[in-house]
């Protein structure tokens, strides 16, 4: 039986780090949806509406994503671990504008 010499957290932390890229990317796009009269123009968050389905497309229908997910699977630990704490902090800072835009969209629901 094969056993790895690399750790279990290097094994898993290409997993992890991209969870942790892909839920701030939703959670970026989701607050920038509903704040988007404050911080951007409506053109601009129907482009984005737009360009994030077509990105996902093209990567899911091409070869690219293979050659992506190799690329990041060979990625250093450290890497991995300065992507990963960059996005924490990053979805630490906008977790309570999320969690106060769901609570106020949930009272209403409740004053109806």
């Amino acid at each position: 039986m094969y056993r790895s010499t690399k750790p279990h957290i290097y094994m898993a932390m290409p997993y992890l780090s991209l969870f942790i890229v892909l839920f701030t990317t939703y959670l970026v796009f989701d607050l920038l949806k509903e704040l988007h009269f404050i911080i951007i123009s409506h053109k601009v968050n129907k482009f984005m509406e737009i360009l994030l389905p077509a990105i996902l497309i093209v990567v899911e229908f091409s070869r690219a994503r293979d050659k992506l997910w190799k690329v990041w699977k060979n990625m250093s630990l450290k890497v991995h671990l300065v992507v990963t704490l960059f996005f924490s902090l990053i979805i630490l800072r906008l977790f309570p504008v999320a969690w106060q835009n769901i609570w106020n969209i949930e009272n209403e629901n409740k004053d109806r």
